[in-house]
C-alpha cells in the first residue's frame, strides 16, 4: 500500500510493474491514480487519510504500519488516527530538513498531542523511541 497524495509513483517502478502478480493498493487524492490503474494497480482515491483508512477498516484491516515522511505524518496525527508513533534518533545533527510531522502544528500547548506511555532502547548506535498515544 502507498499513500501518494499526488500520483507521483511512477508506472516503471517496480512495485507498479509487479502489481499484476502481488497486489498493490495506491490511496491517492481523487483524479491521481488513472494511468496507475492501466497497470493492474488498485487505486483508492479519497480527499483524506481518514477517509482511506475509513475504507481499510471496511476491507478489515485492523492494523497499519506507517512508514511515511512528515506530510503524511502530520496529517495522520491531525485527524487523531495514530496510535503509537515510532521514532528513530541517531547521534548526528543534519538540519535544514523537514521535521518529523509537517502541516500539523498545536496552537497552544493544551492542544499538543501527549504520550500515554513513552519507553526507549538503544538499537546499534541509534535510539528507537516508542510513545504509545492511546491508553492501552
Amino acid at each position: 500500500m502507498v499513500f501518494d497524495r499526488r500520483g507521483r509513483l511512477p508506472a516503471s517502478s517496480a512495485l507498479v510493474q509487479s502489481a499484476r502478480e502481488v497486489p498493490v493498493l495506491v490511496v491517492t487524492a481523487p483524479g491521481g491514480g488513472a494511468v496507475l490503474a492501466e497497470h493492474g494497480v488498485e487505486v483508492l482515491e479519497t480527499a483524506s487519510p481518514a477517509e482511506a483508512l475509513a475504507e481499510l477498516g471496511r476491507r478489515e484491516v485492523s492494523s497499519l504500519l506507517v512508514e511515511g515522511g512528515a506530510g503524511l505524518a502530520g496529517a495522520l496525527l491531525a485527524d487523531g488516527l495514530v496510535d503509537r508513533l515510532a521514532v528513530f534518533t541517531a547521534p548526528i545533527v543534519l538540519g535544514g530538513g523537514p521535521g518529523l510531522v509537517d502541516g500539523w502544528a498545536a496552537a497552544h500547548l493544551d492542544q499538543a498531542v501527549r504520550a500515554a506511555s513513552v519507553t526507549a532502547r538503544e538499537v546499534g548506535p541509534d535510539t528507537l523511541l516508542v510513545a504509545e498515544l492511546r491508553e492501552t
